[in-house]
């Protein structure tokens, strides 16, 4: 049964243009990489370091570090705006933020100018969530 997973893998190896023995070097989307390696780590040991979130005090892959591990109770409407749950990590933030702005962009909605002005308005309030929340995770201010 082995022999039919490692013919599996050097198949999907292959397809994604790859041979080498990283198993994902076929993406090149550093939080998809990071969330695979959490979790081959997960599946191997049992527990995760924690390198992958901000949120447990880590370096992410950005580079810059949190120094507090506790999210403002003011940042809590902005993860609403965001319709994540509250603390979620800054790659889910940033997920979320693209989601939203991929669904409600103004220029979607060029055809109607109620839904427009209605979009345009759920955009800036997106944006500005976003901003406040990036502040804490990247620089530790507590936006007023």
């Amino acid at each position: 049964m082995d022999k039919i997973f490692d013919r599996l893998t050097d198949l999907l190896r292959s397809m994604g243009g790859s041979s080498s023995a990283d198993p994902f070097s076929y993406t090149s989307d550093e939080d998809l990489r990071d969330a695979f390696e959490e979790l081959e780590d997960y599946m191997q040991t049992g527990s995760t370091s924690g390198t992958g979130t901000r949120f447990r005090g880590s370096s992410a892959s950005d580079g810059h570090a949190r120094t507090s591990t506790a999210v403002p109770e003011s940042l809590r409407k902005d993860f609403a705006n965001l319709d994540i749950p509250f603390g979620a990590s800054i790659e889910q933030v940033r997920a979320a933020h693209r989601k939203l702005m991929v669904s409600y962009h103004p220029d979607r909605h060029t055809a109607d100018p109620d839904k427009q002005r209605i979009a345009t308005e759920i955009t800036q309030r997106v944006n500005n969530s976003f901003q406040r929340i990036r502040q804490f995770y990247e620089r530790g201010e507590i936006p007023s």
